[in-house]
């Protein structure tokens, strides 16, 4: 893989994994785009490493407090667990037939109405909870699990989890991303396994492994705090219009190449 693309999808992936675009779709979508080699499952392992360390970095001092509250942990486990088993399950099969920019330009226009509706519920909600309870969290998994499918978004649907919940905006974002750092190393975990297996461990030794991670971890980094700061103020808003204009884009350039 030259280095520039190496750069070029760490930047995608920092990006996408946190803003409600869905990470997948965009990790799909660049390389057809641009006409580039699909990227290995090694270098996909860097893309998610890096992602999934910004997680922990950024909310070290979270963590640390998390690991000793019992009960969070508890919460934490139930909104990653309806997802881990459905991706241990039927990964395989997604990512093979799930990968045409025809389903992706649905699953956006689907993730963009999920999102809207979540936004008005929480928007007509009298009264917010500032704490996520044991049924939040699994209603937050189930939501999750939707996110399986490219273009609909893993930080959207869990968000809007928060949101149906009347969970405050800080609190639901925070949970969005507690239940990111598990799911994300499980699939950097998974890749690497797979890849493993099929073409041996050498994938690491490539130069495009550490551009990627690197990459992606920085602009994962910076790509958290504007989230934050950003779904707390304003909302979805700008995103929605983003995902229904790349939905439009995706048809009409497969319409076009037709």
């Amino acid at each position: 893989m030259v280095l520039m693309q190496a750069i070029v999808l760490g930047i995608v992936q920092g990006l996408t994994e946190f803003l409600p675009v869905s990470s997948s779709a965009h990790l799909i979508l660049v390389p057809k785009l641009f006409n580039w080699q699909e990227h290995t499952l090694f270098f996909d392992t860097a893309l998610h490493l890096g992602t999934a360390c910004a997680v922990i970095v950024y909310f070290a001092k979270d963590w640390l407090r998390i690991v000793k509250n019992k009960n969070y942990v508890l919460k934490v486990l139930i909104g990653i667990f309806p997802a881990g088993i459905l991706g241990f399950l039927f990964s395989d099969f997604i990512e093979v037939e799930t990968r045409s920019i025809s389903i992706i330009s649905i699953t956006l226009i689907a993730g963009t109405a999920v999102m809207l509706f979540s936004e008005k519920i929480f928007k007509q909600a009298t009264s917010l909870k500032t704490n996520v309870s044991i049924r939040d969290s699994l209603f937050i998994g189930v939501m999750q699990m939707l996110a399986i499918l490219p273009g609909m978004s893993r930080s959207g649907m869990t968000i809007s989890g928060g949101f149906l919940r009347k969970i405050k905006k800080d609190e639901a974002v925070k949970f969005s991303f507690y239940l990111a750092t598990p799911i994300i190393f499980g699939a950097a975990i998974y890749s690497f396994i797979k890849s493993f297996k099929n073409f041996g461990g050498l994938g690491f030794l490539e130069s495009s492994f550490a551009v990627g991670f690197i990459t992606s971890f920085v602009i994962g980094l910076l790509t958290i705090r504007f989230m934050i700061e950003y779904i707390r103020k304003r909302g979805f808003r700008i995103f929605l219009i983003y995902r229904l204009l790349l939905a439009l884009f995706i048809c009409l350039k497969s319409y076009l190449n037709t």
